[in-house]
């Protein structure tokens, strides 16, 4: 099959979610499109990332200029590079020339030299082999993509005096100083500056949803918590991204109250699958590893 390698343009965008959401109906483990949304704007404004971002990104297209693959990174560290791919177009020498692209645009000076770290799920054994042969190492980190299918399990109660709302009606400046709470860099100035920023651009993007962007507020209407979820109506699958809880409000029940408001909204809609996070409270509430992403390093 004949196929030509593009840079991104923000033209792309859109081509770029709708040939994730295509390829997830494929049985496709790529991103879905809530990662793809949050990249462009949270992700890599936190890290100022996004020129990075776009030269990081190779858009690989058949004849017809429709999409058949794409390598991009997230905008939070250049040298993580993701492979996003069908079951069909696929061939040694597409694959190869997706690490070639990777490893000319996404690399990272560091100590040990210009280095790479491929993610590449653990069910494709074809891209493992080829990694492997172009001298990549596996490393002892993985990311799990987890999901549950219904609503969470959860016998807590909303506390009294504290109510739901949506981000929408808090604006950029009280959700980021909320993201900076619950993720403990509220005293860097530099990064609170760019949450706020990232968080407009968040509220931007085309897949975003008011009434998916569930805020916990506590007695005095401040925030406590957040689960902000989008919504694949092709697919009917749901995403969280992101979730916190601020640590004067933990170990009460609000993170599953957040997430299970959010995920029941997005049953509403008709998603039958959510996905969630890797970390053990997700777990505990039933979520399960639907597939994992190896982590592979090349010092180039």
């Amino acid at each position: 099959m004949n196929y030509k390698v593009k840079r991104y343009e923000d033209s792309d965008f859109i081509r770029v979610r709708d040939f994730l959401a295509e390829s997830y109906s494929k049985g496709g483990t790529n991103w879905r499109i809530e990662r793809w949304n949050f990249a462009f704007s949270l992700a890599s404004t936190m890290n100022d990332g996004l020129s990075q971002l776009k030269k990081s990104i190779g858009i690989f297209e058949n004849e017809k200029d429709e999409i058949i693959s794409v390598v991009n990174s997230e905008g939070e560290m250049c040298a993580e590079v993701f492979f996003q791919l069908t079951n069909v177009n696929r061939s040694r020498k597409l694959l190869s020339d997706m690490f070639e692209f990777a490893e000319s645009n996404s690399t990272l000076r560091t100590d040990e030299g210009e280095i790479l770290r491929a993610f590449i799920p653990n069910t494709d054994k074809e891209l493992i082999n080829l990694a492997i042969e172009r001298g990549y190492v596996k490393t002892s980190k993985i990311d799990n993509n987890t999901t549950i299918e219904g609503n969470v399990r959860t016998a807590k109660t909303m506390p009294d005096g504290f109510t739901f709302t949506t981000g929408d009606k808090l604006g950029t400046e009280k959700k980021a100083l909320a993201h900076a709470k619950a993720f403990g860099y509220m005293n860097n100035e530099i990064y609170l500056k760019r949450a706020e920023i990232g968080f407009r651009k968040l509220s931007e993007m085309p897949d975003y949803r008011l009434d998916l962007d569930v805020f916990i507020l506590d007695h005095d209407g401040e925030p406590a918590s957040f689960a902000s979820m989008w919504y694949d109506r092709r697919n009917q699958i749901a995403m969280l991204e992101p979730m916190g809880t601020l640590p004067d409000y933990r170990r009460m029940g609000l993170g599953s109250l957040a997430l299970h408001e959010g995920i029941r909204r997005c049953m509403e809609l008709g998603a039958e699958k959510i996905y969630g996070g890797d970390q053990q409270f997700y777990y505990d509430i039933g979520f399960k590893v639907e597939f994992t992403y190896e982590i592979w390093k090349k010092i180039l």
